[in-house]
């Protein structure tokens, strides 16, 4: 809406006083003739013209029903224009008393039809799903109904039997029970508005208040004979027309109360269709009256038959009409209905595809990061894991270790021990030689070869690791000490029992050392090696068995006395080459045990004795 017309115009108010005050001194100081009736139909007509231009720029202004409610206002302030003209035009122009069968009367009484129509129209309340025309068309019903009861009940006094005091009883009688009619449903819209509209309503009845009352006491000195232009009986309408305009000027602007509630719009849409259901069901009861109780004058009788007919048809037809625009309406709904319905259909079939093809691809998805996850921790020649595949599962593997202990600290010890975690570093003999005389591939080849024959050895829940290079590591979980050396003798016998097919016609014989050592290093002290230490202490015991001739298996375990201090000073020094008391396990076919063998010395071999003849552990002075 334009700011402009939100703007409260006081100046009307005082215009207003202004000019009721100036009506009463005029009616009380001018005497009755021509000078008080000319000024009066004249401000009149012009107060009257204004309202109309009021009404009709707010309805310029607006849209969807307020546009048509302020419609209805101009369409009303017009008839009561057409009204007041006849006045003017016959008292003033022509100098004539106002005859009963002029065009005034009509159009006075027909004027409140648009009046209640705008209200029932119900602005302050949002349109909503509600059809316009539907509503445009339930008013004009109404409009058809009272211009039915006007020419049924005072119509033939007026033209036909020209009984002027019947006609002045009747029109009084029908006009003024149509003002009480409006302004019931007046009363009823400010009891039920909210907001700025209620004032607009309030407003309204007052204004009506004024214009029936006042109409119906100048009605009654026109029948009487005391009415005169420029009376104080035109002070009341001039009043009211004041007001209706101030109406305009405070309602220009507004628009429907969006916090309605669905209570109050369904109680607004059903009292129009409920006044026409009225309006239509009383014109073949009066029709039928007439009929069985007919009116002394034929010529009454006949008219009122007649125009009974004709509405009677022009409201079916309308009824017709509405039926047919709600009938489609309905079809249009449905139509749009089932159209959502194949809408969501398809939407849901799309969705059904596509949660589909999300789930395949959620699911391709985890397979390639998966696949991606392995390739990142396994040898990409060998197929085996790979070191980084160690570095990130040591912490887990090693703290399963620790709550083991833990958990037996206390309880008799048992010949089979299954809490350790042992490293076996294993190192293909002489590979450089295959690399040398048959070439890369055939080594790459011998690698592939190797991983698969130590894989048969190992338990499931063992790892075979590359280390680098043809060094490879195994992780044996949940292991006993006891069972590496036995475990050791396997994988020797695996690797040295039948040559390694290389493709292209070439076969090698190939043996291979082994280091080993359990973690914890200690039982005693299990704190006394890390894991790290543990696999670099398998590192060192690989390289005895190299140094010692190779096709064999070292173990490295602690002294058979109980950590005492300084001894970690000790490990540290072996780990890094310096001399160092441990015990050795040998492991060739059968086990042979090492004894004062001094570390980094490849020719001082001690003669080896069977397994079954000396203890699994013998302390070895390293240096």
């Amino acid at each position: 809406m334009h700011a402009e017309i939100k703007i409260r115009p006081h100046w009307w108010i005082a215009a207003s006083g202004a000019l009721v005050l100036e009506q009463v001194v005029l009616a009380l100081t001018l005497k009755p003739g021509f000078l008080a009736t000319a000024q009066e139909d004249i401000s009149m007509l012009v107060l009257v013209l204004f309202a109309i231009g009021v009404m009709t720029r707010n309805a310029l202004r607006s849209k969807g029903q307020i546009r048509v409610f302020w419609a209805f206002l101009a369409g009303s302030g017009f008839l009561w224009a057409i009204s007041v003209w006849a006045w003017l035009y016959y008292e003033v122009l022509i100098r004539k008393a106002m005859p009963d069968d002029s065009i005034g009367d009509p159009a006075l009484f027909i004027h409140i039809v648009p009046l209640m129509a705008a209200v029932i129209l119900r602005p302050d309340q949002p349109q909503g799903r509600r059809k316009l025309y539907l509503q445009t068309l339930n008013l004009l019903l109404l409009l058809l109904w009272w211009v039915f009861l006007y020419a049924y009940v005072v119509a033939p006094y007026q033209f036909l039997s020209r009984d002027s005091s019947v006609y002045g009883l009747r029109y009084d009688i029908l006009y003024f029970l149509e003002n009480l009619v409006f302004l019931l449903t007046l009363g009823i819209l400010v009891a039920r508005a909210k907001g700025p509209w209620k004032g607009i309503y309030l407003n309204l009845f007052v204004a009506a208040c004024l214009y029936a009352f006042g109409s119906q006491w100048a009605n009654t000195a026109i029948d009487i004979g005391l009415y005169h232009s420029g009376s104080l009986y035109d002070v009341p309408m001039a009043a009211a027309a004041c007001w209706f305009i101030w109406v305009g000027f405070k309602a220009a602007g507004l628009k429907a109360d969006p916090d309605s509630t669905t209570e109050n719009r369904n109680r607004t849409i059903g009292l129009a269709p409920q006044l026409v259901m009225v309006a239509v069901l009383s014109v073949p009861l009066m029709g039928v009256w007439e009929v069985f109780w007919p009116n002394s004058d034929s010529h009454i009788h006949t008219s009122r038959l007649v125009i009974s007919l004709l509405t009677g048809f022009a409201l079916a037809a309308c009824v017709s009409l509405k039926q047919y625009l709600q009938d489609r309406e309905l079809l249009l709904l449905l139509s749009a209905t089932q159209r959502n319905l194949d809408k969501m259909h398809s939407l849901q079939d799309d969705l059904l595809i596509k949660e589909k093809l999300l789930r395949e691809h959620s699911t391709e998805l985890a397979r390639k990061n998966f696949e991606l996850q392995e390739a990142s921790l396994t040898d990409p020649l060998t197929q085996v894991r790979n070191r980084r595949y160690l570095e990130e599962t040591l912490a887990a593997d090693v703290g399963q270790v620790l709550r083991d202990y833990q958990r037996s600290e206390g309880s008799r010890p048992h010949p089979v021990d299954h809490r350790d975690l042992i490293f076996f570093m294993v190192d293909v003999d002489f590979f450089k030689r295959v690399n040398d005389e048959h070439g890369h591939v055939a080594g790459d080849e011998l690698l592939r070869k190797f991983a698969e024959r130590l894989g048969r050895v190992m338990r499931k829940s063992d790892v075979l690791v590359r280390w680098g290079g043809e060094e490879f590591v195994i992780v044996s979980r949940s292991a006993d000490r006891s069972g590496a050396a036995p475990f050791c003798s396997r994988i020797l016998e695996v690797t040295a029992a039948e040559p390694f097919d290389l493709g292209h016609g070439i076969k090698v014989r190939k043996t291979c050392s082994i280091g080993w050592a359990p973690y914890p290093w200690s039982k005693n002290d299990v704190d006394w090696l890390c894991a790290e230490e543990v696999i670099d202490l398998a590192d060192r015991a690989m390289y005895l068995a190299k140094t010692w001739g190779r096709n064999q298996s070292v173990g490295i375990l602690p002294p058979d006395e109980p950590a005492v201090e300084g001894t970690k000073t000790i490990v540290e020094n072996l780990l890094e080459g310096e001399p160092g008391e441990v015990n050795l396990v040998k492991t060739m076919n059968p086990v042979t045990i090492l004894k004062d063998y001094e570390l980094g010395n490849a020719t001082a071999i001690l003669p080896e004795s069977p397994a079954s003849d000396l203890p699994a552990d013998a302390p070895l002075k390293l240096g």
